[in-house]
């Protein structure tokens, strides 16, 4: 067993707590190292990832890969979304 990383795979997982206010979108950020974890605890967001887009909504789980850029938009004109 080694504990050497491999080559072209990401290191490590993050994750965090993020708000988007309601008709609000999180700037573009690219993910350089490590994958993002996002799990939607309140509300629905449309997600960004590279030129790929899709909806998720509370209980909804999804990753942002290293290398590539992302971007959350809230799709509610009244609720907060948490991820």
């Amino acid at each position: 067993v080694s504990d050497t990383p491999m080559e072209g795979v990401a290191s490590e997982v993050q994750c965090g707590a993020l708000i988007v206010d309601p008709q609000s979108r999180k700037a573009v950020r690219n993910v350089k190292d490590g994958v993002l974890t996002f799990y939607v605890v309140a509300g629905a967001v449309e997600v960004f990832i590279n030129e790929h887009k899709f909806k998720a909504s509370r209980g909804g789980f999804f990753c942002v890969p290293a290398n590539n850029r992302y971007s959350v938009e809230n799709m509610s004109t009244k609720v907060p979304c948490k991820l």
